[in-house]
């Protein structure tokens, strides 16, 4: 769809890009912020400026598709002679083809992304633990080394966990 928008505008036909914009831009969902950005070019200047579009122009977008329904879409464009859209594929897309089955609509709904990525920068800034989560006050008593240095603090450490799981 951006492609497509993208080379109306590139080849001087602003109107058909809008005609086209209008007509698909229903079948986007989920995407109103890039489609509001995408509004915003309507030349070819506008395109050079916007530094988002301008990226996607010039690298492929990766999509995941298993083998039978990679094959299912390139016999139906060569069967119905869309060489435009064949053209599109080769330019702009990295299919990346997968052994197995296609993903279910929930699968998608997961893995879905807009034109920036997948997620937002603060998503994984959180501080990793492996296993089962510690409350604050027994990470700080397993941190503390006052605790072991005298003989009795193990055996308070062992009787703080054995209070705690009774709660």
């Amino acid at each position: 769809f951006v492609q497509i928008y993208l080379e109306l505008i590139l080849g001087n036909q602003p109107k058909l890009a809008r005609e086209f914009f209008e007509k698909y831009k229903g079948q986007q969902e989920g995407r109103e912020d890039d489609l509001f950005e995408l509004t915003t070019i309507t030349t070819k200047e506008a395109l050079q400026l916007n530094s988002t579009f301008s990226h996607f122009r010039s690298n492929k977008y990766v999509i995941r598709m298993c083998k039978d329904s990679f094959n299912c879409l390139l016999s139906h464009l060569q069967d119905n002679s869309h060489v435009l859209l064949l053209n599109l594929i080769n330019l702009h897309l990295y299919v990346d083809v997968f052994d197995g089955l296609p993903k279910q609509p929930s699968q998608l709904a997961l893995s879905n992304s807009t034109m920036m990525g997948d997620g937002m920068k603060s998503v994984n800034q959180q501080k990793m633990h492996y296993g089962v989560v510690h409350p604050p006050a027994l990470l700080n008593a397993l941190l503390d080394p006052d605790e072991f240095d005298d003989p009795g603090g193990r055996e308070r450490l062992i009787l703080r966990r054995r209070k705690r799981k009774r709660r």
